[in-house]
């Protein structure tokens, strides 16, 4: 036996979309709030400025301008998240979170291989 299901009339469908917008600009405002506080974001967040040294707002809307940046490859993301919430497994946050691992930088006489390291000095990443 089929089962009817009648399709959303244009109007019902445009008050859906109308109110889900509302709901995710709500809670990405409050989650807006939320991150300039700094327990919000924590201590190790990496700011972001564009050419012109603006902040980098977050966003979701079209993947945001961070996701954009990345042109969209799932990867080179995932790598630059953990890079911009200091969590990516270099020494750092090896020495933070497992004291017992190496934490040196394996390319340079610098003792703890640390984001701005490889950022500034690191000759392993020289170039990126």
């Amino acid at each position: 036996m089929k089962v009817f299901h009648p399709t959303p009339s244009f109007t019902s469908k445009k008050l859906w979309d109308y109110s889900k917008k509302v709901e995710y600009n709500d809670i990405a405002n409050i989650w807006k709030m939320m991150f300039q506080a700094s327990e919000g974001r924590g201590k190790q967040f990496l700011e972001l400025h564009d050419d012109d040294s603006n902040d980098i707002k977050l966003s979701y809307v079209k993947g945001g301008l961070w996701f954009q940046a990345f042109e969209y490859l799932n990867i080179l993301c995932t790598h630059a998240m953990r890079a911009i919430t200091n969590h990516a497994s270099i020494g750092e946050y090896r020495l933070r979170f497992f004291s017992k691992e190496e934490f040196k930088c394996l390319y340079g006489v610098y003792p703890i291989e640390s984001r701005r390291h490889i950022f500034h000095d690191c000759s392993r990443f020289n170039g990126y």
